[in-house]
């Protein structure tokens, strides 16, 4: 069988020696998140740079599941995956690789949707749980009588952009340790709403933390929407945000490198590196309403936004920085290319050890390719996968 993606390597964490990441014995427990790019993204016009034979999930969920399958995870969190294509492609084809997953969706489930599939020769599923964004805004701000009723509903028409998280429980059959796991997709607006991308954050784990165990060991994982240097990623990694840090990020509108490309042909100046600001692009798909209300919902967040539970970023713990990429597509801004690293495996600190993360491909690597998807990155999204060991 002709193999349709990039084979990639594991690599130990610091003072791990294995680098091929078995399962050495009960106690591991092998997870990979991946946005799959599903069809209701993909508007007229974009993705044109992708062979039209694989630029529809039609040609590309065969190539996904191939990668799935050379990962071999135990638990896979997958993002954009729509009520149809969960029921009649992922859940039986993933099913005969001895998989069986569930399915959440918050908006229109024939569009979009988040699903954790695992392996059940590993794992009993024990609980799951939906938890949209919306419910838990709503819940947050009864809290607060400070808040004006029309502020209060300015924010949740601003949460309705969001979606929520979708989270499981197992235990592993072998071992009978318990692990809790939460999957994640923060609403893309191109960084115009950080208060509601924080929100999302900080909901998810929130909603985690009374979920799992009294031991307290879960994951997060999927698809932030947000970089390293963002705000949503600083309140992740440390449990709490200062608000004057929030605003200042707002105004200081991130600079992206970006490169142009011509379709189906090399980079016509694939050393010149373009540096654009998307100020006037992002504001142009919100309100004003909109921008005004995630800017109150800032002034809330030293009160509800706060987690005060420290996650840690597998891939960050072993190569001690974010991968370059995991995300490259050329819809944002038309005749560009955007790389940014987007999706991330988050851990608590304390409960289980980080033995491995799946290699990343190289910026260059993804250069070749023009945008992905491509013939050999079946999603605009690279996957990520990661191997503890359960104490």
């Amino acid at each position: 069988m002709e193999t349709y993606f990039v084979k990639r390597s594991w690599i130990p964490k610091p003072g791990i020696h294995d680098e091929t990441g078995p399962l050495h014995d009960a106690s591991m427990l092998r997870v990979m998140t991946y946005n799959i790019l599903g069809d209701a993204f993909i508007k007229e016009g974009e993705y044109t740079y992708c062979p039209p034979q694989i630029r529809f999930m039609g040609g590309r969920h065969d190539r996904i599941l191939q990668e799935v399958l050379y990962v071999n995870p135990d638990v896979l969190c997958l993002q954009e995956v729509s009520r149809p294509h969960f029921e009649e492609n992922l859940e039986p084809d993933l099913y005969d690789l001895g998989y069986e997953g569930m399915h959440a969706s918050y908006k229109d489930e024939n569009k979009d949707g988040l699903a954790i599939f695992y392996k059940t020769e590993r794992l009993q599923l024990t609980d799951q749980k939906a938890c949209p964004a919306l419910g838990c805004m709503q819940r947050y701000l009864e809290k607060y009588t400070n808040v004006t009723e029309a502020d209060k509903a300015a924010i949740l028409h601003l949460a309705e952009r969001s979606q929520g998280c979708l989270l499981a429980k197992f235990q592993q059959k072998s071992s009978g340790r318990s692990i809790s796991i939460g999957n994640i997709h923060i609403k893309w607006t191109m960084f115009s709403l950080p208060g509601l991308a924080c929100f999302e954050a900080a909901s998810a784990v929130h909603a985690l933390k009374k979920f799992c165990d009294s031991d307290g060991s879960f994951v997060l994982m999927g698809d932030y929407n947000s970089t390293p240097d963002s705000a949503p990623y600083a309140l992740t990694n440390t449990g709490n945000i200062d608000v004057e840090a929030m605003r200042q990020l707002w105004s200081r509108w991130p600079q992206f490198q970006l490169y142009p490309w011509q379709e189906h042909d090399v980079h016509s100046q694939p050393n010149t590196t373009y540096s654009v600001p998307w100020r006037e692009v992002n504001t142009k798909s919100l309100t004003a309403q909109e921008l005004s209300a995630d800017r109150k919902l800032m002034k809330l967040l030293t009160n509800i936004i706060q987690t005060n539970t420290p996650l840690k970023s597998a891939y960050c713990a072993v190569l001690g920085k974010e991968p370059e990429i995991t995300n490259c597509e050329a819809y944002a801004w038309p005749g560009y290319v955007h790389e940014l690293c987007l999706d991330y495996i988050w851990y608590t600190r304390e409960s289980i050890v980080l033995q491995n993360v799946l290699k990343t491909p190289s910026r260059e690597i993804v250069r070749q390719q023009h945008g992905l998807p491509s013939d050999h990155f079946p999603s605009d999204h690279i996957s990520l996968a990661a191997i503890f060991k359960l104490l």
